[in-house]
Protein backbone atom coordinates (compact mmCIF):
# COMPACT_ATOMS: atom_id res chain seq x y z
CA UNK A 1 0.00 0.00 0.00
CA UNK A 2 1.25 3.48 -0.85
CA UNK A 3 0.28 6.72 0.85
CA UNK A 4 -1.97 7.69 -2.08
CA UNK A 5 -4.23 4.70 -1.30
CA UNK A 6 -5.29 6.43 1.93
CA UNK A 7 -7.85 8.61 0.16
CA UNK A 8 -10.86 8.66 2.51
CA UNK A 9 -11.32 10.78 5.62
CA UNK A 10 -12.44 8.93 8.74
CA UNK A 11 -13.49 10.58 12.00
CA UNK A 12 -12.65 8.55 15.11
CA UNK A 13 -14.79 9.36 18.11
CA UNK A 14 -15.52 7.97 21.56
CA UNK A 15 -18.06 8.76 24.25
CA UNK A 16 -17.04 10.82 27.26
CA UNK A 17 -19.07 10.84 30.46
CA UNK A 18 -20.02 14.31 31.67
CA UNK A 19 -21.68 15.27 34.96
CA UNK A 20 -25.30 16.26 34.36
CA UNK A 21 -25.56 18.34 37.55
CA UNK A 22 -28.22 16.08 39.06
CA UNK A 23 -25.98 13.36 40.46
CA UNK A 24 -25.79 11.39 37.24
CA UNK A 25 -23.94 11.67 34.00
CA UNK A 26 -24.55 11.86 30.31
CA UNK A 27 -22.40 10.54 27.48
CA UNK A 28 -21.37 12.84 24.67
CA UNK A 29 -19.35 11.92 21.58
CA UNK A 30 -15.91 13.50 21.37
CA UNK A 31 -13.72 13.49 18.25
CA UNK A 32 -10.44 11.69 19.05
CA UNK A 33 -8.84 12.23 15.65
CA UNK A 34 -9.50 12.59 11.94
CA UNK A 35 -7.38 10.29 9.77
CA UNK A 36 -6.87 9.45 6.13
CA UNK A 37 -7.68 5.83 5.41
CA UNK A 38 -8.25 3.24 2.72
CA UNK A 39 -11.87 2.04 3.01
CA UNK A 40 -13.23 -1.12 1.39
CA UNK A 41 -16.90 -2.11 1.54
CA UNK A 42 -16.94 -5.85 2.19
CA UNK A 43 -20.54 -6.74 2.91
CA UNK A 44 -23.95 -5.18 2.37
CA UNK A 45 -27.21 -6.61 3.66
CA UNK A 46 -30.69 -5.21 3.40
CA UNK A 47 -32.93 -5.68 6.42
CA UNK A 48 -36.68 -5.09 6.63
CA UNK A 49 -37.75 -3.77 10.02
CA UNK A 50 -41.41 -2.81 10.46
CA UNK A 51 -41.88 -2.55 6.68
CA UNK A 52 -38.92 -0.15 6.49
CA UNK A 53 -35.88 -1.20 4.50
CA UNK A 54 -32.62 -0.64 6.34
CA UNK A 55 -29.13 -1.30 5.02
CA UNK A 56 -26.42 -2.94 7.07
CA UNK A 57 -22.85 -2.83 5.83
CA UNK A 58 -19.35 -3.74 6.90
CA UNK A 59 -16.13 -1.96 5.99
CA UNK A 60 -12.42 -2.68 6.28
CA UNK A 61 -10.39 0.42 7.08
CA UNK A 62 -6.60 0.68 6.77
CA UNK A 63 -4.91 3.56 8.64
CA UNK A 64 -1.32 4.51 9.39
CA UNK A 65 0.04 3.98 12.87
CA UNK A 66 -0.04 5.42 15.47
CA UNK A 67 -3.78 5.85 15.73
CA UNK A 68 -6.15 6.50 18.62
CA UNK A 69 -8.63 3.87 17.40
CA UNK A 70 -9.86 1.60 20.22
CA UNK A 71 -12.60 -1.01 20.44
CA UNK A 72 -14.83 1.51 22.21
CA UNK A 73 -14.39 4.03 19.40
CA UNK A 74 -16.84 4.61 16.59
CA UNK A 75 -15.91 5.55 13.04
CA UNK A 76 -17.71 8.16 10.97
CA UNK A 77 -17.35 7.56 7.23
CA UNK A 78 -19.50 9.05 4.48
CA UNK A 79 -21.95 10.43 7.11
CA UNK A 80 -22.54 6.92 8.54
CA UNK A 81 -21.51 5.66 11.98
CA UNK A 82 -19.70 2.32 12.21
CA UNK A 83 -19.00 0.24 15.31
CA UNK A 84 -15.62 -1.47 15.51
CA UNK A 85 -15.60 -5.27 15.69
CA UNK A 86 -11.89 -6.04 15.14
CA UNK A 87 -8.52 -4.27 15.16
CA UNK A 88 -5.30 -5.92 14.03
CA UNK A 89 -1.92 -5.19 12.47
CA UNK A 90 -1.46 -5.33 8.72
CA UNK A 91 0.16 -8.55 7.52
CA UNK A 92 2.02 -6.73 4.75
CA UNK A 93 3.47 -3.96 6.90
CA UNK A 94 2.64 -4.47 10.61
CA UNK A 95 4.85 -1.61 11.82
CA UNK A 96 3.09 1.05 9.73
CA UNK A 97 -0.56 0.07 9.18
CA UNK A 98 -3.54 -0.89 11.32
CA UNK A 99 -6.57 -2.75 9.93
CA UNK A 100 -10.01 -2.09 11.43
CA UNK A 101 -13.23 -3.99 10.71
CA UNK A 102 -16.43 -2.10 11.45
CA UNK A 103 -20.17 -2.57 10.90
CA UNK A 104 -23.13 -0.23 10.57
Amino acid sequence: MVIGDLNSRITVQSDTKTDDGLGGYTSIPVVDEIVWANVRLVRVKELTIDDHKEGASAIIVTVRKPSKIKYISTLIYDNDTYNIVAIYNSKLNPKEYLIVEAIR
